[in-house]
């Protein structure tokens, strides 16, 4: 289990990357466009980023037609002992 954790930990090292986090806990639609959007990320550099917390399994990743659509993964967390509004509150 540790190093599911140290992975999560890992993933959310970045800036970017919690920032994704914390838009998607705020409610925002997981569609790969509006994250570009919001955030202000190039798409190669958003698809990185995003790429990293799935492959953590901090984010659900789910298709429908051509649009990816993402969620976090707070039951999978939680059952590793993150909290992950915890960790990416200011």
């Amino acid at each position: 289990m540790a190093d599911k954790v140290v992975k999560v930990l890992d993933a959310l090292s970045d800036e970017t990357r919690v920032e994704i986090i914390r838009d998607l806990l705020a409610g925002h639609k997981g569609i790969c466009p509006e994250i570009k959007e919001r955030t202000g990320k190039s798409q190669p550099t958003l698809s990185h980023h995003i790429g990293k917390l799935v492959d953590a399994d901090v984010l659900i990743e789910s298709k429908k037609g051509v649009n990816c659509y993402y969620k976090v993964n707070s039951k999978y967390l939680k059952s590793i002992g993150i909290d992950i509004k915890k960790i990416t509150q200011i």
